[in-house]
């Protein structure tokens, strides 16, 4: 990213539209402006009147004073901002921008077109600014300009007969350790180490972990220090920390986490500890929602942390996307005092091989975001999400009350995983033999294209035209659906086969919204995905047509543990024959 632009934000903020002629134009002047963002804040939080639109605010530092940048909703801007592709730290350059007054009478920079750097930095420069105008959150990178600055010099201090606090005195002692006290905390869960791009000599790195202490309080933790600094923490084992704090995060989601800054704390490895008195897994998980709450209060898009009872754990599958081939994995989550309350979870990538729970297991999913898919609120890892096992006993949070597991709660039998009721899934390996009651074990040969249609809503007819729309029902009811024309193919003979919705959403594991939106943003997304396609196997529950037309009832994509159930029961089916 280019420098920024020194005196920007000054010279916009009190910009008026000059007379023609008199003078030459701001924009001229700024074409392209770099600004680095400094606190992202969003108003409302809570919206109760369908008139009112939340907004993303993010305050915009050129190093030497400050400026609002104002999101437009709906654009693909806001959706960097909303699934933190955009945080505070990173630099933003203005390719298109406009500005307009406030109501205090100030402008305000609305981005049009913009770049932005891929990783974030540390304050670049010391901005002035109008508290009166800026009304920063304290996870701003900028001081308040009355804040007295006291720097702490590192030095390593002897932890030994210092006071032992745990995490929800922190929080009894307004969020700062004492310096002479010491928190010991077992890392069950270590992030992927990001760098931020600074000025300065040394590299300097953030990561997240998820720390437990020994009365079982676990809360999500961030690091900053060196690459060194990052080697101090291993999951599993226990640390000892001096000056520890508490952040209140105003981003949605993120909640309340403990930081640890190498600049001023003191870890210490702490080998006394890694014994079977301190808790290997968390009773009680700081910031984290039961599924009831979750399921009832989220919204999609938003980023939470959610615990309960797993009720079901569904076999592993490779699900084609924008990345290519992911092996994706999910399970049912259930709320301890309301069976009735469930939320799919749903994992992707590492997270998919790395979770391991099973039936009855209590689980905290960290950091996942709220997705919508057919009509089902789902959440879905991302990198910086974090799963882990937690125990059976519960502790009500710091100033709240939790209701504890029942001391009559049966977890759900296995038999309700839909693992086991593959297991016994009958087969057949020819496709003239499938029927609707009698699923075919296949290959996808080809994948004709396109695999879309515009339809009416009312009459689900056809529409040839999309702009002229149903000639009954008229262009406000048309949207696109699947319409997929597969080859299958059993090894000896193939078939030409079509699905509709359903299929053509089992079959590329997203709706159709979603494979409309990539496809809008690669004109080669539909190609890729049908060539990939190509040598899957699927299990196909057929039907035919009078006429003699094949098409696709419903469709499930073949894992491990279906190849394996196939696999045995074509052995079976052999060995009756001799």
């Amino acid at each position: 990213m280019d420098a920024l632009a020194v005196g920007f934000c000054e010279g916009a903020i009190s910009y008026s539209k000059p007379e023609a002629g008199s003078g030459e134009d701001f924009f001229l002047l700024w074409p392209s402006p770099t600004l680095q963002v400094v606190d992202i804040q969003r108003y409302p939080l809570t919206v109760t009147d369908a008139s009112v639109t939340s907004r993303f605010y993010l305050a915009m530092s050129d190093s030497a004073s400050l400026i609002w940048l104002v999101i437009p909703p709906g654009t693909d801007i806001e959706k960097l901002v909303s699934e933190f592709q955009i945080e505070t730290g990173h630099c933003i350059t203005l390719r298109e921008y406009d500005l307009l007054k406030a109501r205090n009478g100030f402008n305000v920079v609305v981005p049009i077109t913009i770049n932005y750097s891929v990783a974030a930095s540390l304050l670049i420069g010391n901005p002035v600014y109008d508290t009166s105008l800026f009304s920063l959150s304290s996870r701003a990178l900028v001081r308040h300009p009355d804040a007295t600055i006291r720097v702490l010099a590192f030095k390593p201090t002897e932890t030994d007969g210092c006071p032992m606090l745990g995490i929800r005195h922190i929080f009894s002692i307004k969020g700062r350790t004492p310096e002479d006290s010491v928190v010991c905390l077992r890392m069950i869960w270590k992030g992927k180490l990001r760098k931020f791009s600074t000025g300065h000599s040394a590299d300097r790195f953030v990561f997240g972990c998820v720390a437990l202490d020994s009365e079982g309080d676990a809360i999500l933790t961030e690091c900053f220090g060196s690459a060194p600094f990052y080697d101090m923490f291993d999951a599993g084992e226990c640390v000892q920390v001096t000056n520890v704090s508490l952040a209140h995060h105003d981003k949605p989601g993120h909640g309340v986490r403990l930081q640890i800054s190498e600049q001023i704390s003191t870890v210490k490895r702490s080998a006394e500890y890694q014994n079977d008195n301190f808790p290997l897994h968390p009773c009680f998980m700081f910031g984290s929602k039961a599924v009831g709450d979750a399921a009832g209060y989220v919204e999609v898009g938003d980023i939470v942390s959610v615990e309960g009872i797993v009720a079901a754990v569904f076999p592993s599958a490779l699900v084609v996307t924008r990345r290519g081939r992911v092996e994706q994995s999910k399970l049912l989550l259930q709320d301890y005092t309301s069976p009735s309350a469930t939320l799919e979870v749903v994992l992707w990538g590492d997270m998919s091989q790395d979770v391991r729970a099973a039936v009855g297991e209590r689980w905290c999913f960290v950091n996942f975001v709220v997705r919508m898919f057919m009509q089902t609120l789902t959440i879905s890892s991302m990198v910086s999400s974090a799963a882990f096992k937690m125990n059976t006993d519960t502790r009500p949070p710091h100033g709240q009350r939790f209701e504890s597991v029942p001391l009559n709660y049966t977890p759900p039998p296995p038999a309700a995983s839909n693992e086991t009721e593959t297991e016994f899934l009958h087969v057949v390996f020819d496709l003239e033999e499938a029927a609707e009651s009698l699923p075919v074990l296949a290959k996808v040969q080809r994948v004709e294209l396109p695999v879309m249609y515009s339809a009416c809503v009312e009459c689900s007819g056809e529409v040839l035209d999309a702009a002229r729309g149903c000639q009954v029902h008229g262009s406000a009811s048309v949207e696109d659906r699947f319409v997929v024309r597969v080859e299958l193919s059993d090894g000896l003979c193939a078939l030409t086969a079509v699905g509709f919705s359903s299929v053509g959403e089992a079959l590329f594991g997203m709706d159709a919204a979603l494979f409309l939106q990539c496809r809008r943003e690669s004109p080669n997304f539909e190609r890729d995905v049908a060539t990939n396609m190509v040598g899957l196997p699927f299990i196909f529950w057929l039907g035919r047509l009078p006429g003699g037309a094949v098409h696709i009832i419903k469709c499930q994509h073949l894992s491990m543990a279906h190849s394996a159930a196939a696999m045995l029961g074509a052995v079976e089916q052999v060995m009756e024959r001799y």
